[in-house]
């Protein structure tokens, strides 16, 4: 069992306790991560916001097409055959997203089917003021390789794991 000290009154409590055991000191906040607690690239993707970083034109379907029509979106030599995923508008809004992984996982079923039977409906979208911290944690937590951005003028892009590993790579820390 982990443990840590008490910073107001030196009492040992365990780790992930909200108020100290002995002075009731709020302990909560002192274990979450903060930029100017550290440096380099975490402190860089806890500050730089994913609006700084480079996105890629999203590819757009309807929820009608097909998944051949996705496949061919996503391999079409005019887009660099390279985005993994595709957004779905409806309305002039996002209704979903759909994913190359989806996409396989239907074709290895042999079932060709319609987008909207695949896609994700209303995926969680980041703005371009969030942070490339979160990010990667929705996309870790999410199992993705790209994420819909809300761009500050209402439209959308995608913001890949690849534009981030650029963006890191790009730095000299």
């Amino acid at each position: 069992m982990n443990t840590f000290i008490c910073p107001a009154c030196g009492t040992e409590n365990i780790e992930g306790a909200d108020r100290c055991e002995n002075c009731m000191t709020g302990l909560r906040n002192l274990d979450v991560p903060r930029a100017d607690a550290t440096g380099g690239v975490v402190r860089s993707v806890m500050e730089t916001t994913v609006g700084e970083l480079k996105h890629d034109e999203p590819l757009t379907l309807a929820a009608s097409a097909t998944t051949d029509d996705a496949v061919r979106a996503m391999r079409d030599p005019t887009n660099n055959g390279t985005h993994n995923c595709v957004l779905v508008i409806g309305d002039d809004r996002l209704i979903g997203m759909l994913t190359e992984q989806a996409v396989i996982d239907a074709l290895s079923r042999g079932v060709p089917t319609r987008v909207e039977s695949l896609m994700t409906l209303s995926p969680e979208t980041l703005s371009e003021s969030d942070t490339v911290a979160a990010a990667l944690n929705r996309m870790a937590i999410d199992r993705l390789r790209c994420v819909p951005i809300q761009k500050d003028d209402g439209g959308f892009s995608i913001l890949t794991t690849a534009n981030v590993l650029r963006y890191i790579a790009g730095e000299d820390w």
